[in-house]
């Protein structure tokens, strides 16, 4: 992401909607996915706001 981070937020941006469709067999494992994605959004979400690109939309 060093070269163009807009690009990479907005792959990063995709990458997050398909990841919804995960399933992980074991429940622990599912739950710290879920949490580790929702950090993800967060802290992209944040980074979107501090370089004015356009807004991400929640899904």
């Amino acid at each position: 992401m060093t070269g163009n981070e807009p690009a990479g937020l907005y792959a990063l941006q995709t990458t997050l909607r398909r990841i919804r469709v995960v399933n992980v067999s074991d429940s622990p494992s599912q739950e710290r996915l879920k949490a580790l994605v929702s950090e993800l959004r967060t802290a992209v979400q944040d980074r979107f706001e501090q370089l004015e690109l356009l807004p991400f939309r929640r899904s």
